[in-house]
């Protein structure tokens, strides 16, 4: 199944104001999983993805579902907020490892 190597919240504003951030809607990410598909891409623990392929990664966005709903090698576009900063990523999805 297809992966991108992430653990992750998603956001609201309780969550935010205990991780200590701005973004209070998106999917934080707070773990990257060594050698993986976002780390590969240049994504950042801390980072906050506000959409995935074009689809806003709001409070009703599924991050889990909206990857197994591509396939392994696909490219998605992730829009994320980085130090107050907007930047794109593109994000080569993986193979999920079998213990996974």
């Amino acid at each position: 199944r297809p992966w991108i190597g992430i653990w992750y919240y998603a956001l609201n504003a309780g969550a935010a104001e205990e991780l200590g951030i701005k973004e209070d809607s998106g999917i934080y990410v707070a773990e990257i999983a060594e050698g993986g598909p976002a780390a590969k891409a240049g994504l950042q623990n801390g980072d906050v993805i506000k959409s995935f392929d074009g689809e806003a990664a709001d409070g009703n966005f599924n991050l889990s579902q909206a990857v197994r709903a591509k396939e392994i090698g696909d490219k998605v576009k992730l829009s994320v907020i980085r130090d107050g900063k907007s930047i794109d990523i593109t994000v080569t999805l993986g193979e999920a490892p079998e213990d996974l």
